[in-house]
């Protein structure tokens, strides 16, 4: 199955992703406070001042939900090296953050994750790094 990508930056698409983001999450294998829409509508108005929302979004062929991944985006430096960085929207006050994930097979989670890079890699400009915090370490990505 072909996966495409979306880069959402703007904060009204973002709150219209609400009712379709909070459906999925609940179907998914992992559903949690932290991960609602909500969640990182009121973290991203507390926290996300400076910074771009990068969420990715991944449908499959038919226009269905496989994948939300919300990042934002910082310029900052890395060992003295200026560096766009793709961040996971949490902090200490999140305790949780992961790729939301819809009920997929083992192949179907593995090309989600290459559609993902795939989009990473040919992003114009480039994102030179991504930082996740509380990533668990037992995610279905």
């Amino acid at each position: 199955m072909n996966y495409q990508v979306e880069e959402i930056s703007d904060v009204d698409a973002f709150i219209s992703l609400e009712k379709e983001w909070n459906a999925f999450l609940v179907a998914a294998p992992v559903n949690a406070p932290f991960l609602r829409h909500e969640w990182f509508r009121v973290w991203w108005k507390a926290f996300g001042g400076g910074k771009r929302l990068a969420i990715l979004t991944v449908r499959s062929g038919d226009g269905r939900l496989a994948a939300i991944v919300p990042f934002m985006e910082e310029r900052g430096f890395r060992v003295g090296i200026p560096c766009r960085i793709w961040t996971s929207m949490s902090n200490d006050h999140s305790s949780r953050f992961d790729f939301i994930m819809g009920e997929a097979s083992d192949e179907a989670r593995a090309r989600i994750v290459e559609a993902l890079a795939a989009f990473l890699s040919r992003r114009i400009p480039r994102v030179h790094l991504l930082e996740l915090q509380d990533f668990p370490v037992d995610s279905p990505a």
